[in-house]
């Protein structure tokens, strides 16, 4: 290890008496040069060219580094012994008739590929430096990258990277881009190469597949990028100020490291030998050594690499195990089994119980599907299955207690919940959430059905009091022996997600009234046969008092100037046989050829004092508007709001008063 090979605890400038142009490194030393010299990290110069320097590599294997220099109009290439300094002079290489353009060394050292105006790149043994192999090229290379492996070369010219099989030396395959490519590295392991080009957008490649595997934009100039060792982040310089350090995996993770002195032209992820990685990079006046402790782990990478120690040993025969029991314990299905219960426990160990380190929100109600959504500030959110009665009981979120959690890992490399069981002490009761099947839960998060949780919780403690208003109205009702405790009205209040004309997302407020009559009583507290008035149905007028009273009282905030409201007025009538003509007497108003809504759709009726009624659905009509009737002139308030009546009508298949019914639906659009 050289001097400057110490560990680095923090960010560690070595500051250079002139400036550091270009650098390569070798074992935590860089290498950097400045018109005819090098110098290595403690600024000592370790070679002297014949030229000016344009480009330096160092061998793999820490003996020598070699150097493109130009001298008027040419170019050669000249190689230093990396144990030699004080300006010896380096041995150069037999050139004619080209010149070198870039540089790299093979993975092991042995090999120096030289990019030449010829159109070809000469392979030189670096045991003597002789010309070994010669690969031809349409095109003049201005970049190289060998790969640690021994398998890939990678050369650029302009805007276009070839990737070269250095099996036989044939054009593997070979990349366009919309920019000029400024800076080709693979991986520390050859499995990935990074291609950056100007206006900073960045291609990673699965050196295997040679598919794009990750993309990320937004880097700026994009002058030079470098991989982290374990893949899951690249750093890229930005400008002359600025390198971005960025997750591959989810490009919203990014660091950002600005330099006053700016300068910086090359960066490289080094590693020490205790394993601790940095950043390299040099500015007008340093080189820089940037810890990199403040990046998460490649979890994926880590759980990968256990489970399959861990397989390793289960699939193993045990001492004692026959051959029969053996077959019965490893076979393709219990080696799935197993692999995810391991996937499970190192997963879980891994997290450390995240959620006791989180902060738990409760967002969002499913209307629809009745599902809770967690929301947790350090993980995905988890979904449970609540009844909408019992949302109520989620008031504090904080109090939530999660127990025989398991955690998993997204394709982002995050760590997510996929099993834990949700107790609420508010109401004592357990809810459970499992997703160890590894769903996507992400069409959870854009269903329809969605609304802020806060408007379900107020929906249900409004129709709390909806039930002491009808309760007030009933109790009164009875003791005027209007009706009895046969007759059952409901109420109800719900949030609605719709969407308006625009496509815009919307929330309306729905609140519905209805009643039910024992099939005993229900002449007598409901509409008799032919029976249409709202007065004729203690049942009917026990109704639209309450809806008086709600609309005048506490539901009085939702009638607003102008906001639109749909009343939706549900007529019923039995398939009693109407002999002759009922008689109307006009008093809800004359029906010419309105529409209305029926079980086949819309249709079309008349109802005048002329006409009179004929048919159930004509009498099941006028029930309704009677309804409307009390409405309009004992909720006067309405006049003020864009109000929309519609009436449905229902005909029951079967005879009787029990199925001669009225139900009121108000909804409030976009009330939130």
């Amino acid at each position: 290890m050289s001097a400057m090979a110490q560990p680095v605890d923090s960010t560690h400038v070595f500051q250079q008496s002139r400036i550091p142009i270009g650098f390569d490194c070798y074992d935590f030393t860089a290498y950097y040069f400045n018109a005819r010299k090098v110098y290595n990290t403690i600024g000592a110069m370790t070679g002297k060219a014949s030229g000016d320097i344009v480009a330096l590599a160092m061998n793999p294997s820490g003996t020598d580094y070699a150097v493109i220099y130009r001298k008027g109009k040419s170019a050669r290439i000249q190689i230093f012994n990396r144990f030699e300094s004080n300006g010896v002079p380096g041995e150069k290489l037999r050139m004619s008739g080209f010149a070198p353009k870039a540089l790299a060394w093979s993975g092991d050292g042995s090999r120096l590929f030289v990019a030449c105006d010829d159109n070809s790149v000469r392979v030189y043994n670096a045991s003597d430096y002789t010309e070994s192999d010669r690969i031809s090229l349409d095109f003049t290379g201005e970049r190289l990258a060998a790969d640690s492996r021994g398998r890939w070369l990678a050369v650029s010219s302009g805007n276009r990277v070839s990737v070269m099989d250095l099996y036989d030396n044939t054009l593997r395959t070979e990349f366009g881009f919309e920019g000029k490519v400024n800076s080709i590295k693979f991986s520390e392991d050859g499995s990935a190469l990074a291609v950056i080009v100007g206006g900073g957008v960045l291609t990673v490649y699965d050196t295997q597949s040679w598919q794009s595997v990750h993309n990320v934009d937004a880097l700026g100039e994009g002058m030079d990028v470098s991989i982290h060792p374990d893949g899951k982040y690249v750093a890229a310089i930005t400008g002359d100020s600025r390198i971005a350090v960025v997750n591959v995996l989810d490009s919203e993770d990014r660091q950002y490291i600005d330099l006053e002195s700016g300068g910086v032209t090359a960066l490289d992820f080094v590693t020490e030998k205790d394993g601790k990685v940095y950043l390299l990079y040099n500015t007008s006046s340093a080189l820089v050594y940037e810890p990199m402790d403040n990046l998460t782990p490649y979890y994926t990478r880590l759980l990968r690499q256990e489970v399959d120690v861990r397989m390793e040993e289960w699939m193993r025969q045990m001492p004692g195990e026959s051959l029969e029991d053996y077959r019965l314990r490893v076979n393709d299905d219990t080696k799935m089994e197993q692999m995810r219960l391991f996937e499970q426990e190192i997963a879980t160990r891994m997290a450390d119980n995240m959620l006791q380190a989180s902060t738990v929100t409760l967002d969002n109600f499913n209307t629809r599907t009745n599902k809770l959504e967690v929301n947790f500030d350090n993980m995905p959110s988890i979904y449970l299955d609540v009844p909408s009665d019992e949302v109520n009981d989620f008031m504090d979120p904080g109090k939530l207690e999660f127990r025989n959690t398991l955690y998993g890992l997204d394709d982002r490399d995050n760590f997510e919940v996929i099993y834990t069981e949700v107790y609420n002490p508010q109401s004592g009761k357990t809810y459970t959430f499992d997703n160890r099947s590894r769903e996507s839960l992400d069409y959870l998060a854009y269903d329809e059905g969605i609304v802020p949780l806060e408007l379900v919780q107020m929906s249900n403690m409004e129709e709390m009091r909806l039930q002491e208003i009808k309760d007030e109205v009933i109790s009164s009702s009875l003791k005027r022996n209007i009706i009895s405790n046969h007759t059952q009205i409901a109420v109800s209040t719900g949030i609605v997600p719709a969407v308006d004309e625009n496509g815009e997302k919307i929330v309306n407020y729905e609140v519905g009234f209805s009643y039910n009559v024992e099939k005993e009583f229900s002449e007598r507290e409901d509409f008799a046969p032919g029976q249409y008035r709202t007065d004729n149905s203690g049942a009917a007028m026990s109704l639209a008092r309450i809806i008086e009273n709600a609309f005048s009282g506490e539901f009085a905030q939702y009638i607003v100037p102008g906001r639109r409201l749909v009343v939706t007025i549900t007529g019923m009538a039995d398939r009693l046989r109407i002999n002759g003509r009922i008689a109307y007497d006009g008093s809800y108003g004359e029906f010419e050829d309105i529409e209305v809504n029926g079980a086949d759709g819309p249709f079309r009726l008349t109802v005048t004092s002329e006409t009179g009624i004929t048919e159930n659905n004509q009498l099941a009509l006028v029930r309704a508007a009677g309804i409307k009737d009390y409405i309009s002139h004992h909720v006067d308030q309405l006049d003020s709001m864009d109000v929309e009546y519609r009436y449905n009508i229902v005909i029951s298949d079967e005879v009787g008063g029990e199925h001669r019914r009225i139900s009121v639906d108000f909804l409030f659009v976009d009330v939130f």
